[in-house]
């Protein structure tokens, strides 16, 4: 182990989706899809009961030094039924804005996590051209009521893992398993971050505002041939990786509509991003076609294959597309041991402070417990325990570990010690 400092310009913050920590009986894709059995635990009325409990929320934020948080607007909350809009919403999202800035945390605001309101559901969501205008609306709408409280916008979080989740995989709403509709999504998602990042624009120069600044969170995986030396494990590892997230990655960040994604009229070249920011889900090994390798290092309790070297091969793509500030707006390990988070943290910041890109944002996942899609609540990424029965909070150790990074820019040989006791085999894995 060695001890690091944090780069000059480094901020760490924490994550979190709306769906999983505001709970409430909302008409929403997930909670419907939850209702009819499509996975076990909470359907999401609950979540971490962040809705009644954010005060205390933020209270937490602040004593743990949190610099920046990442957090999500319900759009179902919002518009509960196309075309009314609850301003009462609005005031909810206005006041823990305010409150948390009076905290000196910034807010990082993002518009979609994988869920939408029921209505929008019903008209068929993202996989139909013409409903974008629905979603647009919302993001105006939205930056008009808080839009003098927040410079910093993620238009989707992880777009791609929600189309091949919903749409090929089967496993979310609306349970569709097929290729071509995941790339008609996949298509209508760039498009729409694209008008998007310009009507955010528009929106806060009329409010006289030039300080924004806007990104699309994309779900990366560093992807690798199992044998190096194999020309065709080579090859279906690219076309994996360009197939799950790098043409994708063209037509959202730089408008370039490439097969297999389809023609988009609003798909232009151009750059539609002021910041890099990945959700970085880990490494895949690709042995055949259709096929992922056996993983033969250390994987967390939902199956990832924890590699921290790789969360900057996934950031080094992105700067190569454009030579952008890159934020790290979701990088989370669950586990119900604590001291590994503990050593999640330290390995994936060890590896970003050594290397050259400007990486400027870290956003652990999660905050808190919360209901995680599938898994409900009790997969644990949080650095806030929450205790479901009674929505008691408690900081983890590993929240005290993140709190001390923060307070002393940087980690020591003794703070290791003290929060990082992993055991040998899980450290020779990292």
């Amino acid at each position: 182990m060695s001890g690091f400092m944090l780069t000059e310009n480094l901020l760490l913050g924490v994550s979190s989706a709306a769906t999983s920590i505001e709970g409430g009986a909302l008409q929403t894709s997930w909670a419907a899809w939850r209702r009819h059995g499509q996975f076990d635990g909470d359907d999401g009325t609950v979540g971490a009961g962040h809705r009644d409990h954010w005060g205390e929320d933020i209270f937490l934020m602040r004593r743990m030094g949190i610099q920046t948080y990442r957090f999500g607007l319900e759009w179902a909350r919002i518009e509960p039924q196309e075309g009314i809009f609850d301003e009462d919403a609005f005031t909810h999202y206005r006041a823990e804005i305010r409150s948390m800035k009076d905290a000196g945390i910034r807010p990082l605001l993002t518009f979609q996590r994988f869920t939408n309101p029921l209505w929008f559901e019903r008209l068929g969501g993202f996989e139909r051209a013409e409903n974008l205008d629905f979603f647009l609306r919302f993001v105006r709408r939205s930056v008009e009521a808080l839009g003098d409280l927040v410079s910093e916008y993620i238009t989707f979080d992880s777009p791609n893992l929600y189309a091949r989740c919903a749409y090929f995989d089967g496993f979310w709403s609306p349970g569709v398993r097929n290729a071509s509709r995941m790339y008609t999504v996949l298509t209508n998602l760039a498009s729409c971050h694209v008008r998007a990042y310009e009507s955010i624009h528009k929106a806060r120069r009329a409010m006289g505002f030039d300080d924004t600044k806007v990104s699309i969170a994309v779900h990366m995986h560093a992807y690798r041939p199992l044998v190096r030396g194999n020309p065709l494990h080579r090859a279906l590892s690219a076309a994996a990786e360009f197939a799950a997230q790098g043409a994708f990655l063209q037509a959202a960040l730089l408008g370039r509509s490439i097969p297999p994604l389809k023609y988009d009229p609003f798909l232009r070249p151009g750059i539609y991003c002021d910041f890099h920011a990945v959700n970085y889900g880990g490494r895949t090994t690709v042995a055949a076609a259709q096929r992922e390798a056996e993983r033969e290092t250390y994987t967390d309790e939902m199956g990832q294959d924890i590699a921290p070297l790789c969360l900057i091969r996934c950031c080094r793509t992105l700067y190569d597309l454009a030579q952008l500030p890159i934020y790290v707006t979701e990088c989370g390990v669950c586990s119900s041991e604590d001291p590994l988070r503990a050593h999640f943290i330290y390995e994936h910041l060890r590896r970003i402070c050594e290397c050259e890109l400007p990486i400027e944002r870290f956003y652990y996942r999660s905050f808190c417990d919360g209901a995680e899609c599938l898994a409900g609540n009790s997969a644990r990424y949080g650095l806030v325990h929450i205790d479901f029965e009674t929505m008691a909070r408690s900081i983890k150790p590993s929240g005290d570990f993140y709190s001390e990074i923060i307070r002393a820019r940087g980690v020591s040989e003794e703070l290791y010690a003290r929060f990082c006791a992993a055991p040998a085999a899980v450290q020779e894995s990292f």
